[in-house]
């Protein structure tokens, strides 16, 4: 078997699935069309139950196995972990505050422990930016300026404001990359 290709290994699986998925279809097909309802259960063999339930317990494992190796987020769940802030960063004539995730694994993962996957530090950027003159988080405001500088940023507390083209989540999406690109270096 070991001198099978790995495209010869996913066709006799997905036969083997044809295979089974067919007969257990034919087989409630058949019971259904002859008005046994309650013989469409009967005709599913027994084994197939746990084996339905053992393959997606095994699929939704992967996929978070999978979520949180890439750092991101596994089922729509944000990480609920601590963050501590690192820094700041001067872009577009304010501050954005840059936290790190305390992980409580110390950087591995329960997963990790038998494969030796070390998780990266995961940076956040906050999603709105910080006055560069009091500190105070900035207010997103709509400008009648609609086509030359959409948004305005301005300041609670000492009144501040710079113009900007997009909204303040997507300048926080291009610092985090900014960050993330000077971290690897």
């Amino acid at each position: 078997m070991s001198d099978i290709t790995p495209q010869e290994k996913r066709v006799l699986f997905w036969t083997a699935v044809s295979t089974v998925a067919s007969t257990i279809f034919g087989a409630v097909l058949g019971t259904w069309l002859q008005g046994d309802w309650r013989g469409v259960f009967s005709a599913i063999p027994v084994w197939v139950y746990p084996s339905v339930v053992a393959v997606l317990f095994l699929a939704l494992w992967i996929s978070a196995v999978r979520g949180r190796k890439r750092g991101g987020v596994a089922f729509g769940v944000v990480s609920g972990n601590p963050r501590v802030k690192i820094g700041e960063r001067q872009f577009n004539k304010v501050k954005w505050a840059i936290e790190k995730e305390i992980d409580p694994y110390r950087g591995r993962s329960v997963d990790a422990i038998f494969s030796g996957y070390q998780r990266p530090p995961v940076i956040h950027v906050s999603s709105s930016p910080f006055c560069p003159n009091c500190g105070v988080q900035l207010e997103e405001r709509e400008s009648h300026w609609r086509f030359w500088r959409p948004y305005t940023w301005i300041c609670a507390k000492c009144r501040f404001s710079v113009t900007s083209r997009d909204r303040a989540w997507v300048v926080s999406d291009r610092v985090h990359r900014i960050v993330y690109a000077e971290m690897k270096l």
